[in-house]
């Protein structure tokens, strides 16, 4: 009660202050996504109810009624009211909808208004519970011409291929660019889907077989931005597959390193890799030639040996950006010991044949479960040796020193507090961007993923250079299939 009194008395402007914060996010871009609610919050509606202010307030604000949502029921004639009130009060503004039916396509029947806004359809969202069901986009009147999102999620334990749904036909989306064909966790195959594949530039999709990730990358030849994973046949059946080519992949998330021994992308800058074992990223590296031009490295549930550690940090020359998430549990065999090797292999020292490992280390995060005090001691010194002279100009010769760095750890913390707080103020005075926290395991998905949407937009600036640069580069590797072809003759 004493809650609803107080938000009565607020001032229209921190009103209007407080929606802006509530309206429909961004819309989202990449192959990043979150799990969906099928009965989501209806904010806006409940906003209106507060009282008059209020009301007049969420009423006029068309930020906040952007998301439409489309439940697994039949829709009752009130609720088709209540969508159209929707649709008017988001004005001319694009939409983000979601679809969640056995039918998706069948309120468009039931709601005029509905139908007429599909021009301004800015992502589509459908989710399938259904394994039999087609959806047929030719077959709706929709004018989906303003559509660039098109996630198709299936909700029901989608195994096989038997149980994958058809999309036979996605033409009518000429501005279509983003494709979503797996769930959050890569959980289930994705759907068939016929469309013009050489619009999409971002894909997210979990292939049934190496052999369709081949075609795949025959087809979607202008992808930037592709999150796989692959379901490997059985050992007895197993094949030597054709390596798929991605020519202008900028960004890579795979859900097992295993899997990038089936592609190729030498235009690739950012990585992110679930690193079990360590061996067939290495390979991939060598295989697409971006040992000096990868730029971001990200490792997830990383638990491989010391020695295949060591020589990573030898592999990459072009990094700026390292993240490791270190999942495993301590005294679980001698592997517990790769933290200390991580921070002793990234210290500024030339290796055995004279080699600076990550010489343009400028970002380096680290996480953990448990922090022992010998690994804290390790990270320190390897930090202290990389924060180099602080008199050196931007764009001077020479290797980088680390501008930002962070380590997180969970529970049950072994290193004291105040063991490390002079190490962490001294650097800080030097000018270094470092934090040190406890329970900031969520933080290391937020600054990752920070690091890549930057580098999304700072690629869409210099988007003309980097496309002539591009066609060079699939020249190249046209070139290297047919001597690989050759070769196999």
């Amino acid at each position: 009660m004493a809650t609803t009194l107080l938000t009565k008395k607020l001032p229209l402007d921190v009103i209007w202050e407080i929606l802006s914060h509530l309206a429909a996010p961004k819309a989202r871009t990449g192959t990043d996504i979150e799990p969906y609610s099928t009965h989501p919050h209806p904010v806006p509606w409940e906003l209106a109810l507060i009282d008059r202010a209020w009301r007049e307030c969420a009423v006029h604000s068309g930020d906040l009624w952007t998301r439409i949502h489309v439940g697994y029921y039949q829709y009752p004639a009130d609720a088709l009211v209540q969508l159209e009130v929707q649709l008017r009060r988001c004005g001319t503004k694009l939409l983000d909808v979601t679809l969640a039916n056995d039918d998706p396509f069948s309120v468009l029947q039931d709601s005029p208004a509905l139908l007429a806004s599909c021009p301004r359809w800015e992502t589509l969202r459908l989710l399938l519970d259904d394994p039999f069901f087609t959806v047929e986009f030719d077959s709706t009147e929709g004018d989906f011409e303003a559509l660039r999102r098109l996630e198709i999620l299936c909700t029901f334990a989608c195994e096989s291929t038997e149980d994958v749904p058809e999309i036979p036909d996605v033409s009518n989306t000429p501005n279509l660019s983003e494709l979503i064909l797996t769930d959050s966790e890569f959980e289930c195959i994705s759907p068939n889907v016929t469309l013009d594949w050489e619009q999409i530039t971002h894909l997210r999709v979990f292939c049934d077989s190496p052999g369709t990730l081949y075609d795949t990358a025959r087809a979607a030849s202008n992808l930037v931005e592709l999150g796989l994973r692959i379901q490997l046949p059985d050992a007895d059946n197993a094949t030597a597959p054709a390596i798929a080519v991605f020519p202008r992949l900028k960004r890579l998330y795979v859900h097992a390193a295993d899997w990038l021994n089936f592609l190729r992308a030498p235009a690739l800058r950012d990585l992110t890799c679930r690193a079990s074992r360590l061996r067939p990223l290495i390979n991939f590296t060598f295989r697409s030639k971006i040992s000096n031009s990868l730029r971001t490295l990200i490792l997830t549930g990383f638990s491989d040996s010391r020695e295949g550690l060591a020589k990573l940090m030898d592999v990459f020359s072009g990094l700026t950006k390292l993240a490791v998430q270190d999942a495993r549990l301590p005294g679980l065999g001698p592997a517990w010991e790769t933290p200390f090797y991580l921070f002793s292999g990234l210290k500024a020292v030339p290796n055995n044949i004279g080699v600076l490992p990550c010489p343009q280390l400028e970002a380096f995060i680290y996480s953990c479960l448990v922090a022992p005090s010998e690994d804290m001691e390790a990270f320190f010194d390897m930090v202290k040796t990389r924060i180099g002279s602080a008199d050196r100009k931007e764009g001077e010769e020479g290797e980088r020193c680390l501008r930002y760095v962070r380590y997180f750890w969970g529970i049950n913390p072994y290193p004291e507090r105040s063991s490390y707080e002079e190490d962490v103020r001294n650097l800080r005075s030097g000018g270094l961007d470092i934090e040190l926290t406890q329970s900031g395991l969520n933080a290391f998905d937020e600054i990752t993923r920070g690091w890549l949407e930057d580098r999304e937009e700072e690629e869409g600036a210099d988007e003309d250079e980097e496309e002539e640069e591009g066609y060079d580069e699939e020249e190249d590797v046209d070139s290297e299939e047919e001597e690989e072809e050759e070769e196999s003759d």
